[in-house]
This record gives C-alpha cells, sequence and structure tokens, in this order.
C-alpha cells in the first residue's frame, strides 16, 4: 500500500504570504487608531456577552453577523470558528445544535432567529470542562427570549437572486406556565450554477414554574434542500443535499440540582448522478447531565456534574455503529477577602468505548474589580472523531475505524477594562496547540482517509474596541491577529488569514428613529491549498445596514453587502458572492 501524504503534498519550498502594501497598512492602522472600545460587557475578562439589546442594536438577519463582530470568531450560516479553530461546542437553551453527521460540527443556527435570542455567551478557548468535548476553539451558548402574557413577532425579507424568507415566533404565558411556538421558511436561487436552497424549521417550547420544581420541553425540527456547486475549477452542477435535524430537550431544576436531557437526531444524504453518488448518514445522539452547586467550602465555592452521551450512526456504507461515554466534572472557586483575586479550577474525567479515557484540567486566575480584570488561563479539551470520519466511504475517501481523538491545550491572557463610560477595551493574547490533529491524507492512489496527523499551533491577537462619543455616533471594531501553521511542514493552514478586522460605524439620527451603519470587512491574504500553492489575495468588503422605525411595533430595514461588488474566493477555494441586498419589516405584537 502506498505511503500516506497530506493532501496536497507541499512544494519543496514553502509560498509565504506577502506582506501588506504600505496604504493597506496604513488605512488598517487608522481605522484601528479610530475605533475605541469594546462592543460587548463581559462578566470576566474571557466571557464575551452580547445581550437582546446590543443584538436588536446592530441590526443584523443572521446569528453569523452577530458573531462576526467578535474577535477571533468567524462564522457563517452554517459554521463558526474561534482562534481558528473549527472545534466549537454551541447549544441553545441547553442542549447542542452542532449537527451530528457533518465532518466538522456544522452549526444549525437556523433553529432560532436574531429576534428571539435573550442572549449569547461566547467562551474563547475554554468551557470543555463544563460542556465535554469538541470545543477546543470554545463554546457558544444562546438562550432564548422568556415568554410574556401574550407576545410575538413576524419578520419577512426579500432580497436579490430571489431570496425570500419569513419568520415568526409566539409566546403565552399564563400563571407558571408558558409557551413558544415559531416557524420559518428560506429560499433563494443563489450566486451561481446549482446555488439554489431551500429551508424550514419549526420550533416549540413549553416550561412551568412550580415551588420547588422548574420544568421545560423543547422541541425544534429543521429541513433543508440545496444545491452543492463546488469549487470554480471542479463545478458539480448536478449535485444536491438534503439534511434534516430533530431536536428535544427536558430541563429539569430542583433544589440545587439541575437536569439537562436532549435527544438528537440527524440525517444528511447527496446525490450526484455525474458521479452515480446516492449516500446517506444518520445519526441520533442521547445525552444527560446532572449538575449541582455543592455551596461553599473552607476551599471555596464547589460545583458537580455528571452525566453520560450515548451515540448510533447508520449509513449507506455501514450500520448499527453504536459508541457511549461517561463523565465526571468537579470545579472549585476561591476568592480572596482581601485582594481582588478569585481562582477557579477544575477536571474532567471520560471514559469512552472507542477511545482512550481521557482527563482534562482547566485553571484560571483572575486579578481585577467588575470593570477591570486580568486572567490568565489553561484548559485541555478532547475533540472526538465523528461517525462521518469514522466509517463513511465515498469514492474519495476510506474509512478509518481507528482514528482516534484529538488533544487540545489553549493558554490565554485576557484583560478587560472599561477606563470610562465611552470607552472599553478587550484584549487577547492566545497559544493554542492542537495534537494528533485529525487531518484528511491522500494516499498516492487518489483516495485518502482521515488519520492523526502531527501537530497544528494557534497563536493570536484579539483586540475588541468601542467608541461613542455622543449619542448619535459610535464605532465599534473587532480585530484578529492569527498564525495557524502545521508544525511538521511548516505551512500555513488553509483558510486561515493572518489579519481579520470588522468595523461598524453607526450614526442613530436625533430627529428622526432612523440609523445607518456602515461596516468595514478586512481579510489578508489566505491559502486555499494544503500545499500552500494557492492563495486568495487580501479583500476589503464594505457594506451598509438601515432600520427606520415606524413606531414601537413596526420596522422597516435593509441591507446592501460587499458595496464594491468585487469578486473574491472563500479561503476554502470556493466562490463568493457578488453584491446583494435584502430589504423587509418586522412586526413586533403584544
Amino acid at each position: 500500500m502506498p505511503a500516506l501524504q497530506p493532501s496536497n503534498s507541499p512544494a519543496p519550498v514553502a509560498a509565504r504570504p506577502r506582506r501588506l502594501s504600505p496604504l493597506s497598512c496604513g488605512l488598517f492602522s487608522l481605522l484601528l487608531l479610530f475605533a475605541a472600545v469594546p462592543v460587548f460587557s463581559a462578566p470576566d475578562a474571557e466571557t464575551i456577552v452580547i445581550d437582546r439589546e446590543k443584538i436588536r442594536a446592530l441590526n443584523v438577519q443572521r446569528i453569523a453577523d452577530i458573531l462576526n463582530t467578535v474577535p477571533g470568531v468567524r462564522a457563517g450560516d452554517t459554521s463558526v470558528s474561534i482562534r481558528g479553530s473549527s472545534r466549537v461546542r454551541v447549544l441553545l437553551d441547553g442542549r447542542p445544535i452542532n449537527d451530528p453527521t457533518s465532518s466538522h460540527g456544522r452549526i444549525n443556527f437556523d433553529f432560532i432567529t436574531p429576534d428571539d435570542i435573550e442572549r449569547i455567551e461566547i467562551l474563547p478557548g475554554r468551557g470543555s470542562l463544563r460542556y465535554g468535548d469538541d470545543a477546543g476553539g470554545g463554546v457558544i451558548l444562546i438562550t432564548s427570549r422568556a415568554a410574556g402574557l401574550v407576545q410575538g413577532n413576524i419578520r419577512t425579507y426579500g432580497g436579490s437572486q430571489d431570496t425570500v424568507r419569513a419568520d415568526g415566533t409566539v409566546r403565552m404565558q399564563k400563571g407558571s406556565l408558558s409557551v413558544e411556538g415559531a416557524a420559518g421558511l428560506e429560499q433563494t436561487d443563489g450566486y451561481q450554477v446549482n446555488d439554489d436552497k431551500a429551508r424550514k424549521r419549526i420550533r416549540a417550547r413549553v416550561s412551568g414554574k412550580g415551588e420547588r420544581l422548574r420544568s421545560t420541553l423543547l422541541l425544534s425540527g429543521l429541513w433543508e434542500d440545496r444545491g452543492i456547486p463546488g469549487r470554480p475549477e471542479y463545478p458539480t452542477p448536478l449535485a444536491r443535499r438534503q439534511r434534516q435535524m430533530y431536536s428535544s430537550a427536558v430541563n429539569l431544576e430542583a433544589g440545587g440540582l439541575a437536569s439537562d436531557t436532549f435527544l438528537n437526531r440527524a440525517r444528511t444524504g447527496d446525490t450526484n448522478p455525474e458521479q452515480a453518488l446516492d449516500t446517506f448518514i444518520t445519526v441520533t445522539e442521547l445525552g444527560e447531565d446532572l449538575t449541582t452547586d455543592l455551596g461553599r467550602t473552607p476551599l471555596g465555592s464547589v460545583s458537580a456534574g455528571l452525566g453520560g452521551r450515548w451515540g448510533r450512526a447508520d449509513a449507506s456504507g455501514f450500520s448499527g455503529r453504536e459508541e457511549h461515554s461517561l463523565f465526571l466534572f468537579l470545579t472549585d472557586t476561591w476568592a480572596s477577602g482581601l485582594l481582588p483575586l478569585r481562582i477557579s479550577a477544575g477536571v474532567r474525567a471520560t471514559r469512552y468505548s472507542s477511545f482512550a479515557d481521557t482527563l482534562n484540567p482547566e485553571c484560571r486566575i483572575t486579578l481585577g474589580s467588575d470593570t477591570d480584570q486580568l486572567t490568565l488561563s489553561w484548559t485541555r479539551s478532547t475533540n472526538t472523531p465523528s461517525f462521518y470520519q469514522r466509517f463513511s466511504e465515498t469514492s474519495t475517501r476510506k474509512p478509518n475505524p481507528d482514528l482516534g481523538v484529538e488533544t487540545a491545550d489553549n493558554f490565554a491572557l485576557s484583560l478587560a477594562t472599561a477606563p470610562g463610560r465611552r470607552l472599553s477595551l478587550d484584549l487577547a493574547l492566545y497559544y493554542n496547540r492542537v495534537t494528533d490533529r485529525i487531518t484528511y491524507v491522500l494516499a498516492d492512489t487518489g483516495v485518502g482517509r482521515y488519520e492523526n496527523f502531527g501537530k497544528v499551533t494557534y497563536r493570536g491577537l484579539d483586540l475588541q474596541l468601542a467608541w461613542r462619543p455622543d449619542p448619535k455616533f459610535s464605532v465599534r471594531t473587532a480585530y484578529t491577529y492569527l498564525r495557524a501553521m502545521d508544525d511538521n511542514t511548516g505551512l500555513w493552514l488553509v483558510a486561515k488569514p493572518r489579519h481579520r478586522m470588522n468595523t461598524d460605524i453607526e450614526y442613530r439620527s436625533g430627529r428622526l428613529p432612523l440609523s445607518l451603519i456602515f461596516n468595514i470587512r478586512y481579510e489578508s491574504r489566505q491559502t486555499t491549498r494544503s500545499d500552500n500553492t494557492a492563495w486568495a489575495p487580501q479583500r476589503w468588503l464594505f457594506g451598509i445596514r438601515t432600520e427606520y422605525r415606524h413606531s414601537r411595533g413596526v420596522r422597516f430595514f435593509a441591507e446592501l453587502r460587499n458595496l464594491t461588488n468585487i469578486s473574491y474566493l472563500y479561503g476554502g477555494g470556493s466562490l463568493a458572492p457578488p453584491r446583494t441586498w435584502i430589504a423587509g419589516m418586522r412586526l413586533d405584537f403584544r
């Protein structure tokens, strides 16, 4: 058998990114100096909190656009990475919404719209101690809005490429019982051949509150049918993909003990008549988490949890694959009575049926007050290979049932400060190391498989600034410096630009209920091949968002992206959209 090599084996002399031009450097530096203060306040230097009012002020229609305002976070409609790592655990009301049938944790953000979110918490580089595996990049917690007496909203818009979308939510509460229902649909022809898609979603929640028990039942469903256009050099005009995911959860809380139970079932099917391809994979996941606060002890405040996971996968190439895991975690937080010092440490032990057992520690030291904090942290997390990576077989990929886990060690030094009412700053320096990285490896025959291959390091800086000189005008910016390298080859990782920036310049009229946001995005040059022989050039993108509040319950909005209509490629090599626009309205009722 031929020796396995990394996909697109590196050239003898690796190409290196070119330096930014003097003009680009000057504009970049000017924008950084001009835009000062973090967009979102945080309870500590390592947690970013985005509440409902801040989401509403952004005037965005996608969760990805909310997340992209945060430094170090890079999000798409169904994907997210933090500090270079796509191993991000995303939970909605306590249950994971990562698609278990995907290769690298596709996110079903469409389970909820920005209008229905109460808050988003982002834990960069940490959270695996409490929330489990596949959180090497971090954890994102999304909490939906609570019900009122009778309230809800309807949002609808249309746009270029025959795009239409409509969403509606109704919430009702009577006494201790609250009920919520939501539904939505989206359809677009896309901006290239075979880029059309159609999505539908439903969501329901029933909550009850007694004297000793709080309970919540959550149900969600998502359906998608779309074309797969392929890369420009390898088009696939007939490829189609169908996805379905059903998610349910029961959350109970009584006497300081919390129980979170979820059941997810997802199915993905791919067809392509040109390649005689007709495959599917179905994964069912069941999970239980029990957590409790043990209260204060001489050594500090102690919390503990235990639980388990069970999964089963069936696919066109295999059936009946099952596995399970059991875990236990313990955390202790000690606060000094004399100094503004807080120390938190913990450990998570996991026993797997398919992998070696793991013991992952986490440690954090925080110094400072509520407004000014300095935090030093270290977290170790485990990223497990998916059923898809281990057992699914295609014309270009063989299964590897012996594929093992990745280990991610994340180190960070974070600073959060607010020197004035109009100014604040969040800064983080980080070093993340991934060992036994799960990588697609290609053999000389042209057919490869996933292997635990080598080490990768992510080193960088996150900076979040905002400045509001007066109530009408504000500037918000998020900047990330990332050096993502393969330690074995010395080559840059695909789709990891060294510099990224997202800046919003907002003006709110004093006379009219009108807001106007001018958006500037920048990404430096990034490689599109693992051998570093092809690169996507640096790019500046400009956009405009506006909102007019006609009355308390009626708002009109519009958005224009890629204002200069430039043509460019995403870091992965696929074609990015040209100039696009949407316009619509939102109706709130109560």
